[in-house]
């Protein structure tokens, strides 16, 4: 037992007499420590974490012992690293080769090249439509050649009617409610959707102002958002400010405010949000990709399945002529670790939901998670979801949830090493090429990071250079100092671990 967990035991006494004297007490049991665990006592007894919480666990992997700690079972806001209990349980349920597919469809009569009636993009989830970051996925122009070509393999060149977006696969609430308004007008805060489109997010290009303090343009968005309307609430800062900007709005609407600062300046600035309706969107892009072609129109335009229902009424038929698949799941997976991609969690999530429960929301797919989790033998008590990437400040998770979430995995012979491919090599790869930079040893340490305001976590595993495993994890919340020191105490950490004590 550490002092600060006896001091909350003994909280009826006074703090400061029992701080006092327990630090006395501790220093000939930290000194009898292990250099590993005499690094976690130094981190704690860190000015920066007395007001804070922390959670550190590690293990052997070869016989699930404990190896060192601190706090292993205290539950804390752990961020992004939620979403290694995510894609496990993908990966398990729904296997590596798992494919979403999206469907072109048409309804109504031919009169030769002429389609008297709707063309419809059915979405089956798929989360890497049309996606700018994703290797080997077609870009939205690659994208849209291959859905024309369709067409006009059906003979499609007119379509006297709509091209209809159809995301009705998942339920219309794209959002997890315990997520902070102020997150899902931004690029990371897009909802995932029954069909989405280039990774549900628009870049806005200002027009920067060489003046302090003036308000820059508005000049473009890509994709082009033709429904959308921005109120530009955005000033210069000083030149090398960076980007302070802040994106409101909620899903479907087709109305932004954009305030916060971006550089002044003589060139153009990009900031990044989630695009509102990623279903029109799409539609609207097949609409003026398709009327580019000569002797092709489409003359009523794009919407969305639910304007169409209301307006036509549902059609009767619709013949799909087309289906495009996403890459494996074992590759959306990988890109979900190595770079954190709330939506593409947040869409795993539906999915198991949809599979399991016959319902694609967050709720159907957290349902899913704690049964899998259960089920594969982890201790429930103390864990807490509220959506499958985490984002939401709600989530609830201890070091001992993770490290035993990681040595479970790591007893599954069909799966584990995917999954553990989808981890990024710390001072390499993804969101952890900062961690442990510029170590040459042989260890090898695979991390998922999270970070939130105020949140900092890490866990995965580690080979030692002595060739022994592990599975670890660190959460911190309300820290006092910067990132990156927490960042260096992990590295300390990591460093005991992993490097082998030379011998005189």
């Amino acid at each position: 037992m550490t002092f600060y967990n006896y001091i909350h035991l003994k909280g009826r006494l006074s703090s400061i007499i029992i701080l006092t004297s327990l630090l006395f007490l501790s220093i000939d049991t930290v000194l009898g420590q292990n250099a590993l665990q005499q690094t976690i006592y130094n981190i704690a007894l860190d000015e920066d974490f007395r007001h804070g919480s922390l959670s550190i666990c590690i293990i052997d992997l070869q016989n699930d012992s404990m190896v060192a700690s601190y706090q292993p079972n205290t539950s804390l806001v752990p961020a992004s690293t939620v979403k290694i209990f995510t894609t496990y349980a993908a990966l398990a349920i729904l296997g590596q080769d798992f494919r979403f597919k999206t469907e072109l469809q048409y309804g109504g009569e031919f009169v030769d090249s002429t389609l008297n009636g709707s063309v419809f993009i059915k979405g089956w989830g798929d989360p890497t439509l049309g996606s700018a970051r994703f290797p080997r996925v077609d870009n939205i122009k690659a994208l849209n050649r291959k859905f024309i070509k369709a067409l006009q393999k059906e003979c499609i060149y007119k379509i006297n009617g709509y091209i209809v977006s159809d995301g009705s696969y998942y339920e219309p609430s794209p959002v997890p409610s315990t997520w902070q308004y102020d997150d899902i007008g931004n690029y990371y805060g897009a909802g995932s959707f029954g069909l989405n489109f280039h990774d549900n997010e628009y870049t806005l290009y200002f027009k920067q102002n060489p003046e302090m303090w003036s308000r820059p343009v508005i000049e473009r968005t890509f994709p082009t958002m033709p429904e959308q309307k921005f109120i530009n609430n955005v000033s210069s800062a000083s030149p090398r400010s960076g980007d302070n900007t802040y994106i409101f709005g909620d899903p479907y609407s087709n109305v932004r405010l954009v305030t916060g600062t971006i550089p002044s300046g003589k060139g153009h600035f990009a900031v990044r949000g989630s695009i509102p309706n990623p279903p029109l969107t799409c539609a609207n892009r097949l609409v003026k990709d398709f009327s580019t072609i000569d002797s092709s129109s489409v003359t009523k335009g794009a919407i969305d399945i639910e304007e169409y229902i209301k307006t036509i009424g549902a059609p009767l038929f619709r013949h799909t002529f087309y289906t495009h698949y996403s890459p494996r799941l074992s590759d959306i997976i990988l890109q979900t670790n190595h770079r954190s991609v709330n939506l593409y969690a947040e869409t795993l999530l539906r999915e198991l939901g949809k599979t399991l429960h016959a319902q694609g929301t967050v709720d159907a797919g957290i349902k899913v998670l704690y049964q899998f989790w259960k089920d594969a033998g982890l201790n429930t008590h103390g864990l807490f979801f509220e959506d499958g990437s985490g984002l939401s400040a709600r989530n609830g998770v201890s070091a001992w949830h993770f490290t035993q979430a990681l040595s479970i995995a790591r007893k599954d012979s069909l799966n584990f090493q995917t999954y553990y491919n989808s981890l990024p090599v710390a001072g390499k790869e993804g969101t952890v090429r900062r961690l442990l930079n510029g170590y040459k040893g042989k260890a090898e340490v695979r991390v998922k990071s999270g970070t939130m305001r105020r949140v900092k976590s890490y866990c995965g595993y580690a080979k030692a250079e002595d060739g022994k495993e592990y599975a670890f994890a660190f959460i911190a919340n309300n820290y006092s100092c910067s990132s990156g020191k927490v960042r260096d105490q992990v590295e300390n950490i990591l460093r005991a671990l992993i490097i082998s004590p030379k011998k005189d």
